[in-house]
Order: structure tokens, then C-alpha cells, then sequence
């Protein structure tokens, strides 16, 4: 991750039905969510989702990302996390983790 604390996520849904989204959530100290639902495209099933990595210190170096998958009825499908995403310094430097 850049310097630049907004990041894009993506993903792919094979076989998403009419009425599936996806919600992206951050991790800092405590979950901070995305942007709005994510209809996946149609003929690939494929979202994006623009996410902000904050916090200093030891709470810039131990972001975690969320995607979760819904149904139509809110009910949850899938969920998928990457741990330990770390967000650079602003001059692009590695921030000093534990």
C-alpha cells in the first residue's frame, strides 16, 4: 500500500444472482464500512470498491480488509478477509510495525 491511504478492492462473484451484493468493511479498531452495497457486474461478477486505511502507529499496521457476499434477503453467503494490510507512511516508507 502507497502512501496514499485510499486503496481499491476487488473481487469476482461467479454466479451471482439478481439481488446479491457485497458489503467491504476496514478494520482499524474497530470495523468501519465502505461505501454503499456493490451489485456485481452482470456478465462477470466483478466489484470494486475504493477503502480507506487509517489509524497511526501500531493501528496503521494491522488494517484488516472484509468483503462479504448477500443475498437478496440479507442473509450472508460468503465472507473473504485479508489480515494484516498495512498502510504506508506519507512519505512512502514502511511504517515501523511490531
Amino acid at each position: 500500500v502507497g502512501p496514499d491511504p485510499v486503496v481499491t478492492v476487488s473481487g469476482t462473484v461467479p454466479g451471482a444472482k439478481a439481488g446479491w451484493y457485497v458489503r467491504v468493511a476496514v478494520y482499524t479498531n474497530h470495523w468501519y464500512l465502505q461505501g454503499e452495497r456493490l451489485i456485481p457486474a452482470k456478465a462477470t461478477g466483478t466489484f470494486t470498491q475504493r477503502v480507506r486505511l487509517a489509524g497511526q502507529g501500531v493501528d496503521q499496521c494491522h488494517h484488516i480488509v472484509r468483503a462479504e457476499l448477500f443475498d437478496a434477503q440479507d442473509h450472508r453467503l460468503a465472507m473473504r478477509a485479508q489480515f494484516e494490510v498495512r498502510r504506508a507512511q506519507p512519505d512512502g516508507s514502511a511504517p515501523a510495525c511490531p
